[in-house]
């Protein structure tokens, strides 16, 4: 009688499943047989194998890991490139290049300012200082509704209330002022103020007092009280200050001093905080001044400066909130503090805007200005944040939509 283990694969299955055929199901009996044993075992291996064979053939393959996209502040600009939003309107008819817009306060009317060129001896085109233009238009309508030839415009602004036009010059030099609704003189005539750097003055809340970096015999931040028609403060400031900024709520004055941000009480002239962190630039001869611009956000709460990088501060604190990177230069607030927008500093994207989120400096859309001079690059929002003009030193003026439209960006 041949053995267990002598019986082919085949008659061990067979004998295998007639005996499992005979076994209660609820019951598992044990194998007191040992001729059963290695029968049993096959069984089950043929089985197990049987099952991952089945198992296989039906199972759907895996999906393969979805891709992680790492966000970053060139991303969205890569994203819309090929077809970003357009200006809503093109104001055109400047015969100088356009160096500084802004709306009115009812957000009804748009200045726009400017300077003439000329060819230096090397025959390149250079800004011409004491002459040139701005503009009145309907913000609606983008008609121009009138204009005032011969005047150092490098920078205008509407005065808080609306009734009057402050232009300032090239490189600085004396404040006028002029009748919004006419481009006449006004009357009072303007204050006795003279500018010294190529940064706008500020103007209060309230539209009472007017704040200003100046030179004579030192550099100085001053305050005018239009009011009184006196000085309010006169501080003495480090060389090569250039910026200065209100808050919100006219209690504060933020300014630049090489590096470092200083803010101070707009009433006394205390000195309130300092944001130190900007890198300098050096010359053979003396430290020059790496801000070039800054704002406060509309609830107070932050500050942005920029010039060889653009940084963003909390008021609160002190502590830098984050650095947005070299590539960014003259930015704004949104009126919901929301968006922080700004110009490319580079030469390949001078004439981009970028709009950046507020809370973290990532940038999210990038609009294409027309092309012009990156040192003129400015820009402002009306009152409500729906709409932003912009000027790239060329001679057009261009109205945006905002925030603009993803769809309309190909987004």
């Amino acid at each position: 009688m041949p053995r267990d283990d002598d019986r082919s694969l085949g008659d061990q299955q067979t004998y295998a499943a007639n005996l499992s055929s005979s076994m209660d199901p609820l019951t598992v009996p044990r194998l007191r047989d040992t001729a059963m044993r290695p029968a049993f075992i096959v069984l089950l291996l043929v089985s197990v194998i049987a099952g991952c064979q089945e198992s296989t053939d039906s199972d759907p393959p895996a999906k393969p890991a979805e891709p992680v996209t790492q966000t970053g502040a060139a991303e969205p600009a890569k994203l819309i490139a090929d077809s970003p939003p357009t200006p809503v309107l093109t104001l055109k008819g400047h015969t100088c290049i356009v160096t500084s817009v802004g709306f009115s306060p009812d957000g009804k009317r748009i200045v726009s300012g400017g300077i003439d060129q000329r060819k230096n001896a090397e025959g390149n085109v250079r800004p011409l200082g004491g002459s040139g233009e701005f503009k009145v238009w309907d913000a609606d309508t983008g008609q121009e509704l009138f204009t005032v030839r011969g005047i150092d415009s490098r920078w205008v602004s509407f005065t808080s209330d609306g009734k009057q036009i402050a232009t300032t010059g090239y490189g600085g030099g004396p404040l006028k002022l002029w009748d919004a609704a006419t481009g006449q003189p006004a009357d009072p005539p303007a204050p006795p103020l003279l500018v010294e750097s190529d940064c706008p003055v500020s103007f209060s809340p309230d539209g009472t007092r007017i704040a200003y970096v100046s030179f004579r015999d030192t550099y100085t931040l001053s305050v005018w009280n239009i009011t009184t028609g006196s000085h309010d403060l006169i501080i003495k400031v480090q060389d090569n200050a250039k910026c200065v900024s209100f808050s919100p709520d006219g209690q504060r004055i933020a300014h630049d001093e090489y590096d470092t941000v200083k803010v101070r009480d707009a009433t006394t002239g205390k000195l309130l905080s300092t944001f130190k962190g900007h890198p300098q630039k050096l010359n053979l001869h003396s430290r020059r001044s790496t801000i070039r611009r800054l704002c406060f956000s509309p609830d107070g709460n932050r500050i942005a400066s920029a010039g060889m990088d653009l940084k963003v501060w909390s008021t609160a604190t002190g502590r830098e909130l984050y650095d947005a990177g070299s590539g960014n230069h003259s930015p704004v607030f949104s009126p919901d503090g929301k968006w922080l927008v700004t110009f490319g500093a580079n030469a390949d994207d001078y004439d981009r805007i970028l709009v950046l989120d507020a809370g973290t400096g990532k940038n999210k859309i990038t609009l294409r200005g027309h092309p012009g001079n990156y040192s003129f690059n400015t820009m402002a929002f009306n009152p409500d944040g729906t709409r932003l003009v912009s000027c790239t030193g060329s001679k057009v003026v261009e109205v945006w939509d905002f925030p603009p439209k993803l769809d309309a960006a190909g987004g």
